[in-house]
């Protein structure tokens, strides 16, 4: 199930619905460093985590500490 990012200010939905919320579909999961998680005025993260997307295959997104580097 979905659940919302950390504790700013969510997102609305499309139907206005907030925190806005998308399902992974059956067989796909994700896993994730840290359990809060936000970006500030200036685009820092809270934190560095990494987001692990498993289905048919692995994916792994990292947010670098500090910079807000994606990858």
């Amino acid at each position: 199930a979905g659940s919302p990012c950390g504790d700013g200010n969510p997102w609305p939905g499309p139907q206005g619905d907030t925190p806005y919320r998308i399902d992974a579909p059956n067989g796909v999961t994700l896993a994730a460093s840290a359990t809060n998680f936000s970006f500030d005025a200036q685009g820092r993260p809270s934190a560095g985590i990494t987001l692990t997307i498993t289905g048919d295959t692995v994916r792994t997104l990292t947010v670098e500490a500090e910079t807000g580097y994606v990858y």
